[in-house]
């Protein structure tokens, strides 16, 4: 309210939407790093990196000891060393579920539908 009573209304929905954009981006990275990054690190194996020498050029290539390494997309296993946990499932059903986790934010804060709001004024309306 102070912001919208100082610096005009458009300026306040601004800092409403990129509050939202925030909090749907920490919700995506919270997902991925639940169910992809935390796997792979915990069953990843080091011991085929020890013999490999770091290149800063492996950065932007995408080769040598950075493809096999657990931060880069190429690294990934299908599977975890013989837990039976499937990476490319773990990708796709982190995707769908930052998607419903976007989608249940939006509709949970649009004014119109939002749940809490329309009950307060269906008692208005009698």
């Amino acid at each position: 309210k102070s912001i919208q009573g100082e610096l005009g209304s458009s300026t306040a929905t601004l800092f409403v939407f990129v509050r939202y954009l925030l909090m749907i981006n920490i919700l995506s990275a919270v997902l991925w790093v639940a169910f992809v990054v935390i796997p792979q690190a915990i069953y990843f194996n080091y011991s085929a990196l020890s013999n490999e020498r770091f290149k800063t050029i492996s950065l932007f290539l995408g080769d040598d000891l950075v493809a096999k390494s657990w931060l880069f997309f190429k690294g990934y296993d299908e599977t975890l060393n013989g837990t039976g946990y499937k990476m490319y499932v773990a990708y796709l059903l982190t995707h769908f579920a930052s998607i419903f986790a976007v989608f249940l934010t939006i509709l949970l804060s649009h004014p119109a539908l939002s749940v809490s709001r329309s009950l307060s004024l269906s008692h208005l309306s009698v």
